[in-house]
């Protein structure tokens, strides 16, 4: 049987504080907005996506998360991130992460941009492109579009081009966390998830609620654990009060390294 969503909590407005603007990097961006595929908006065919279809709970139409990313449990910062989402009039949506790190005994600063764009329906975030770039280095760049219709996810990065199954609910691995947003997490989830290089499936595990120290205080969360296929582990802490935002990220690699991200800023905005 299906488990019944964990019931949202109103927002609480009082605790929103004003983002302060990171240090400006110049960055190129590699996203081609001029071809991104609209593919599924004007599909027409009856599993097709009603962008007119009204969402259950009210959105944030915009967000701006400021991130102190810390490496191995270690006090002192190794780095900033900041996200933004972004939803216009036509309930198409983007969302852009920024993440600064410098490594021990470094001048090196290293960027790596994420961008999401697609709409938002009934369902949430129905993505339609995305893509992640490492500094300025071409081979390591790699995108993902979406073609809904047909059921066409095409990966492409500087070593390969491929076209796999879009399954039904795939986000990107940028999306994946912002969609609870409009569809609270469950006790225990799966879903299809694409970095731009592969597609795989996750599995997700609600481990209850906790109080969680960040940069705007003490705030209630809802902590998932989310393993994938190669058992790399990452944990997301999601703001009860700030529409399950996600406001603390801990990614655990393989090697053993531990890199974590707490916010430390947040403004959200409905109009």
């Amino acid at each position: 049987p299906l488990e019944k969503p964990l019931l949202p909590t109103k927002p609480t407005s009082t605790k929103v504080q004003q983002v302060v603007q990171p240090t400006e990097q110049v960055m190129a961006d590699t996203t081609d907005h001029a071809t991104i595929s609209n593919v599924a908006l004007n599909n027409t065919e009856q599993d097709s996506i009603d962008v007119t279809k009204m969402i259950a709970t009210q959105p944030y139409k915009y967000v701006e998360i400021e991130f102190e990313i810390t490496q191995n449990d270690e006090m002192n910062s190794s780095g900033t991130g900041r996200t933004t989402f972004n939803l216009d009039k036509n309930q198409t949506y983007t969302l852009i992460s920024t993440i600064q790190t410098k490594g021990p005994n470094s001048t090196k600063l290293n960027i790596i941009k994420q961008t999401s764009e697609g709409i938002v329906t009934e369902n949430g975030l129905i993505p339609s492109y995305y893509s992640s770039q490492y500094s300025n280095e071409p081979s390591k760049a790699q995108s993902a579009r979406f073609f809904w219709p047909e059921r066409v996810l095409l990966l492409h990065s500087s070593e390969i081009e491929k076209t796999v199954t879009l399954l039904t609910d795939t986000q990107d691995i940028l999306s994946f966390m912002y969609q609870f947003m409009f569809s609270p997490p469950k006790n225990n989830g799966e879903l299809t998830v694409t970095n731009g290089e592969l597609s795989q499936s996750i599995t997700y595990t609600s481990l209850g609620e906790e109080q969680v120290a960040t940069g705007i205080g003490e705030l209630k969360t809802i902590h998932l654990q989310i393993i994938n296929v190669e058992q790399e582990k990452t944990e997301i802490w999601l703001g009860i009060d700030y529409q399950y935002l996600p406001v603390k990220i801990r990614k655990t690699l393989n090697s053993g390294t531990i890199i974590e991200e707490t916010a430390v800023n947040i403004f959200t905005s409905k109009s």
